[in-house]
């Protein structure tokens, strides 16, 4: 449920809303985790997302992507690092 949330929250931050609309939908989306009983921050994870936005706006992935190697005659299979670019 909580991937739900996180859902919800990206959705809101990509949407385009006036400032007075963005608090309504905050409220509306506090209340409906309080409903399904959500032990969750909302106003933390809207927080975290915007920061990572900021940090990140091409969605640069922060970890380095793995691929799965095509070895020719290796019993085991071997991970590459892929550089972001």
């Amino acid at each position: 449920m909580q991937a739900t949330l996180i859902a919800v929250v990206h959705k809101l931050l990509t949407i385009p809303l006036n400032k007075v609309a963005f608090q309504d939908e905050i409220k509306q989306i506090e209340k409906i985790s309080l409903v399904n009983y959500l032990e969750v921050n909302v106003q933390k994870i809207i927080r975290r997302k915007q920061f990572r936005q900021l940090l990140f706006p091409n969605n640069v992935p922060t970890k380095p992507t793995l691929i799965l190697a095509n070895t020719v005659g290796c019993v085991c299979p071997t991970w590459v690092h892929l550089q972001s670019p």
